[in-house]
């Protein structure tokens, strides 16, 4: 690689000095304006204290401050101020999670692998399964939408990044973390709004939503659209069913029905209808030499997911302490791959059914506060694909699980938290074609998932604590598709997560810190094994490590230096190892996607006056790009920098936005190939800009 892709110490001495630059500028000049606009218009200044945080996907509503796991909040606000519009750009911004939109893969959480044991043709014949999970409104996003599907951040409440194992109150799928995405809910009063964007790169946005009351205090409504798209910075070649392979296009369209009826006192349902459709290139990836954006497979196949979902979410408060809680989903989802003929055509057609009753307890003045359910879900998948031959799968999995998770006061600052999971889990799939590929699985899975823990608050402005619990991901089988042509299987792989963490509200509610410590010990952990050592011939099987590990450290501040103006900075930190895998080639070795630091920080200003502004700057140490650790696929550390700008007048709102402001030409993966001339990388997306306006009128 040339060296303009690895500066010297020299160099990255001079941008951090230069972002610091920046960073001041930004925060003196907006403040300073803000300063001449609230003396000319005499406006009231904005809030003197920072807004409390509340965590809902722990099956909670609790603030941030009484929370264990290691997690970031990001608010509807905070998304706009920053120009988050879809949950792969959010994930980049947050520590200890390396997001590489446009690379095959989920992000990977402290190191593990949100994509799951397998990535492409290896998790379609091996039961596509993630070790992220991903819901919205409650409901759980399967394999293909997480990986290839994008979330749109339009009309969101708030999101959730719960980092390390989940499994204890979310079951499947869980293992590396959690990511909930909560929408808006119909309001009681009339609210309406457009938006409206153009870019480079032919970026593109038009969104809307509409909400208010049918029926006054007993029926409301909320529908919101959004349709985004823009085209690749790397050059495909068009093939029949894809004219342009770049292409991306990401839809949503959702409509909200909240009925809550006098006659029935603390009764309330929440149904919601959602489509969402998105199309983009399974993989981004350049040849040498990088940043010329020159396609490595210039006729790249395209991916095109489509989900049609209904969600019903009711709460009927019993009393004053204890409510009915019920959540049903149903989920349609259709996923066409566009290939040329042989290379991988493929169709996925799934049906999902989720229903998970709870009973919650509120401590009120009590000394028990819990949550307690049932989860029951189904999946049943039809598959096809021309590769090599055509081949057909059935794929089905039925899991029933008991949980429950209690807060017991000890003392009036002594909490006692204990947790547990019963998880019954059946995974029948079978498929190919008879002659060259065979598949045959029926498994099922029953574990138990404890989780212990206990907070301890000195004062009133801390919380100190420490909690431990098992994480478990299910096993599976498939197929290798190059010589030796074998059928395998592998086991259920586990976690046992030690962590210690604080939390602190300080400087009179104007400064918020968090952190957590972590060690994870995993047995049985789901990784490739290469049967050929032959560099041109990929024949991978999935095995289980005897042993792997993970720890590490996560910090974040919000600080309210004066009204109007946040800063904010979170760092992590993260070592991982393979520590026992006897004949893979890959002991001693770190997980791929582990940086050893990741950071991001900022500053956003909202004036009185009507100006707003944020700059944001993300940092990446080097990382492996593959769990054979290869010298071509290590990345170099890299800082990216995002930064918008807008006016409020009204009902107005115009602003500018630039991402990778610096237009930094960085790999984040690299693919090392047979031969450094088939090497391949995922690049950062250059520099992209544009202007917006949004209007909410009512």
């Amino acid at each position: 690689m040339s060296q303009s892709f690895f500066p010297s110490h020299r160099h990255r001495a001079h941008a951090r000095r230069a972002l610091a630059l920046a960073l001041s500028a930004a925060i003196m000049g907006a403040a300073g304006n803000a300063s001449a606009q609230e003396r000319q218009d005499g406006t009231k200044p904005a809030a003197v204290t920072l807004d409390t945080v509340k965590v809902t996907a722990e099956k909670s509503d609790r603030s941030l401050k009484d929370t264990p796991t290691s997690t970031v909040v990001l608010d509807g606000a905070t998304l706009d101020e920053r120009g988050l519009d879809d949950s792969s750009e959010a994930l980049q911004h947050i520590p200890n999670v390396t997001s590489t939109a446009g690379g095959n893969f989920a992000p990977a959480v402290r190191g593990v692998d949100g994509t799951g044991s397998a990535q492409g043709a290896d998790a379609f014949f091996a039961g596509s399964r993630a070790r992220l999970n991903v819901q919205i409104d409650g409901r759980p996003a399967s394999y293909n939408e997480v990986v290839f599907g994008d979330s749109s951040l339009w009309d969101v409440e708030q999101i959730e990044m719960l980092r390390g194992p989940q499994s204890t109150l979310q079951g499947r799928n869980a293992i590396a973390g959690t990511l909930a995405i909560k929408t808006r809910d119909p309001s009681w009063t009339p609210e309406a709004g457009v938006r409206l964007v153009a870019g480079n790169q032919a970026h593109g946005q038009a969104a809307f939503y509409l909400s208010g009351p049918l029926v006054d205090g007993q029926l409301a409504f909320r529908l919101a659209g959004d349709d985004q798209m823009r085209s690749s910075f790397v050059n495909f070649q068009p093939f029949p069913g894809a004219s342009d392979p770049g292409h991306y296009a990401m839809r949503t369209l959702r409509g909200k029905l909240l009925y809550a009826p006098r006659a029935l006192d603390g009764f309330q349902t929440l149904l919601t209808l959602q489509h969402a459709d998105a199309r983009g290139p399974q993989v981004v990836t350049e040849r040498r030499p990088f940043g010329d954006h020159q396609a490595l497979s210039p006729q790249m196949p395209v991916f095109e997911p489509r989900s049609d979902s209904a969600i019903a979410d009711t709460k009927w408060q019993l009393d004053e302490r204890l409510r009915f809680e019920n959540l049903l989903s149903a989920t349609d989802l259709e996923v066409h791959r566009y290939a040329t003929p042989g290379a991988g055509i493929a169709r996925i057609d799934t049906r999902e059914y989720m229903l998970e009753p709870r009973l919650r307890l509120e401590r009120g003045d009590g000394w028990l506060s819990g949550v307690a359910g049932v989860h029951l879900y189904r999946t049943n998948q039809r598959e096809f694909i021309d590769f090599p031959v055509d081949e057909r799968f059935r794929d089905r999995v039925d899991t029933g699980a008991l949980f429950g998770e209690g807060v017991v006061a000890l003392r009036d600052n002594l909490d006692l938290t204990v947790g547990a999971r019963y998880e019954r889990e059946r995974h029948r799939r079978h498929g190919g074609d008879g002659a060259v590929v065979a598949i045959g699985v029926d498994e099922t899975d029953k574990v138990f998932l404890p989780k212990l823990g206990l907070a301890w608050r000195p004062d009133a402005q801390w919380t100190l604590g420490v909690f431990a619990a098992r994480g478990y991901n299910g096993g599976g089988g498939g197929i290798t598709y190059e010589v030796p042509i074998v059928n395998y299987s592998y086991r259920p792989e586990y976690v046992r997560n030690y962590e210690g963490y604080f939390r602190a509200e300080l400087a009179g509610g104007r400064l918020e810190w968090t952190g957590n410590v972590f060690y994870g010990d995993y047995r049985n952990m789901q990784l490739p094994f290469d049967l050929n050592p032959d560099p041109n011939v990929w024949s991978v099987v999935v095995r289980n490590a005897d042993r792997a590990r993970n720890y590490g450290a996560e910090t974040g501040l919000r600080w309210l230096a004066r009204p109007g103006l946040e800063l904010y900075g979170s760092l992590g930190l993260l070592k991982t190892e393979v520590t026992r895998y006897p004949g893979s080639g890959i002991e001693g070795h770190e997980f791929a996607r582990a940086p050893s630091a990741t950071a991001d920080l900022g500053a956003s200003w909202r004036g009185a006056g009507g100006f707003e502004a944020n700059l944001d700057a993300r940092y990446s140490d080097a990382y492996w790009s593959d769990i054979e650790n290869q010298p071509r696929g290590r990345t170099d550390p890299y800082w990216l920098v995002n930064a918008k700008a807008g006016y409020r007048l009204g009902e107005v709102y115009a602003f500018v936005y630039a991402d990778n402001l610096f237009d930094r030409d960085v790999p984040i993966l690299i693919e090392p190939g047979a031969t450094r001339a088939q090497d391949g990388a995922v690049m950062a997306q250059p520099r992209s800009y544009g202007v917006g306006i949004q209007w909410d009128f009512l």
